[in-house]
């Protein structure tokens, strides 16, 4: 998800320069510096990126991250995990925890308006920041 943000926090994890100059990948970077406008006028869409191990995916992610970056533009990420394990909805986890890191508990309540009881199913921590009348009740074991 590419969102526009209010105020930019003094430092952005992640903002490194690149390894090396990034080329021969105009066409999909143009698709994806459009799908970036879009995002910040308000227009969401879902691009993936897919294809044969070691063709440069990540890389490509990372200069739109990059580039999102010097935009102004509040950007998550996650990986996941290659063995089993993982908790449900871990990489999504991860992508909310940056979310509140960078704008507390109480901002993400708010700008999840009805859906953060949802969200607090899957961040514990949210729950003591939800009004009364939207906190879900408690399942399974304690985390």
């Amino acid at each position: 998800m590419i969102s526009p943000v209010e105020e930019r926090p003094e430092t952005v994890p992640g903002l490194e320069q690149p390894p090396s100059p990034f080329v021969g990948r105009d066409g999909i970077m143009a698709e994806l510096e459009d799908a970036l406008a879009d995002a910040s006028a308000g227009r969401g869409r879902l691009l993936l990126l897919v294809g044969e191990p070691g063709i440069g995916k990540t890389r490509t992610a990372e200069e739109l991250a990059r580039l999102a970056r010097g935009r102004g533009v509040l950007v998550l990420t996650s990986r996941a995990h290659e063995e089993e394990g993982a908790p449900p909805f871990w990489m999504w986890m991860q992508i909310l925890r940056g979310w509140m890191e960078v704008y507390g508990a109480e901002r993400v309540v708010a700008d999840a308006g009805a859906a953060a009881g949802d969200l607090a199913q899957l961040l514990p921590e949210l729950r003591d920041h939800l009004p009364s009348s939207r906190t879900p009740a408690r399942q399974g074991p304690e985390e």
